[in-house]
């Protein structure tokens, strides 16, 4: 056998029969001295290279794999059907493929990742190092979480949080369907994939008080009437002064549909949107705010502005943008968007840069 075999510095995990899975890296290449770049790379494993074919399955009938590297140059179909008989042989195996070819070609990474791949990259990759390393360090017996994936045991609430998408992130969502229970919370998961489960609760995040923030969107609109060139501002309730008409989105509602209806609920005006002004994006600690302004025009002018106080407004105005510095405004985005952006000739790009899917 063309190969060589170091010793391991004795990492491990185990097995869902809670057999213990000692970290054997298995290279399967055109040259042994392929794997010479990968230098002290491989000091935790007891690795094995070959460049045959037969001695490889040999090994791997003889051993428990934790890593298995193939770089052959190998077609796809042949490819395929060996690492197919891999995964099925060693399920808590990592399988990479290094091979430039089917790293740049994007069906047969599909194909690869279809049989039982983990990763595709090449020899000279960097991702290549930090992955073997990932490898060697995860479950080492350390702690007492079972993957829900694979069922390999012997992992801390760090190390699964890095094992599932290091390991399972090709794994079909659909997949999990017969195992719902979060292994670290016991909770059962029935909306999100379980992937994200653990990702997004049982984290570095999580356990250092931080999380995703929340987001709040809201359409605001500079409506101009264009024959006498006023523009349309509401009357705040609390005696706040005046302010842009429009609000926040409601449920499974479109940016566009919100901005229609808040200028109608506060200022009884029905409008047609023409553009877009501005996205403004602003991350307050726990939470975001997402903000488009809207250019308008009303649908018709002789429509008079709402003047029944409701929860909604105490009435609307038009007004020329002269005016409006002498106004008392609830906030600075009647001046900022009407004065200083359109009145300016700013530009208003068109509806069609927000898409709806």
């Amino acid at each position: 056998m063309a190969g060589l075999t170091k010793l391991m510095k004795g990492c491990s995990m185990r097995d869902t029969q809670g057999r213990r899975i000692e970290k054997h890296f298995f290279a399967f290449v055109s040259n042994v001295k392929d794997l010479d770049q990968l230098g002290n790379s491989l000091d935790k494993f007891t690795t094995h290279v070959t460049t045959s074919h037969s001695d490889f399955n040999k090994l791997l009938e003889k051993h428990e794999a934790g890593f298995v590297l193939l770089y052959s140059g190998s077609n796809r179909s042949p490819l395929c059907k060996h690492i197919g008989h891999i995964r099925k042989k060693h399920p808590c195996a990592f399988i990479v493929v290094a091979d430039p070819t089917i790293c740049s070609d994007a069906d047969a990474r599909l194909d690869v990742v279809h049989y039982g791949a983990n990763m595709v990259t090449e020899l000279e990759s960097d991702d290549l190092h930090q992955a073997i390393e990932m490898v060697a360090e995860l479950g080492g017996e350390k702690g007492s979480f079972q993957c829900p994936y694979c069922h390999a045991k012997g992992f801390t609430q760090h190390d699964l949080w890095l094992h599932c998408p290091l390991y399972h992130i090709n794994v079909p969502n659909s997949s999990m369907e017969h195992s719902r229970n979060c292994p670290v919370c016991s909770g059962y998961v029935s909306q999100t994939p379980m992937m994200v489960h653990i990702h997004e609760n049982h984290g570095p995040f999580q356990q250092h008080g931080r999380s995703r923030p929340k987001l709040y969107s809201f359409a605001l609109v500079v409506c101009r009437r264009p024959s006498d060139g006023k523009f349309l501002l509401v009357q705040e309730f609390g005696s706040e002064g005046y302010f842009l008409p429009g609000g926040a989105v409601d449920y499974c509602e479109h940016l566009t549909t919100a901005a229609i209806r808040e200028t109608k609920e506060e200022a009884g005006v029905d409008v047609n949107l023409t553009g877009i002004l501005s996205i403004i994006y602003s991350p307050y600690g726990s939470y975001v705010r997402l903000c488009a302004v809207f250019v308008a025009s009303p649908k018709d002018e002789s429509q008079r502005p709402k003047t029944m106080p409701d929860f909604e407004s105490a009435g609307a105005v038009w007004v020329s943008a002269e005016e409006i510095p002498s106004l008392k405004l609830r906030g600075k985005e009647p001046l900022l968007y009407i004065n200083e952006k359109y009145c300016k000739g700013a530009i208003v790009h068109p509806l069609s840069l927000l898409e709806v899917y």
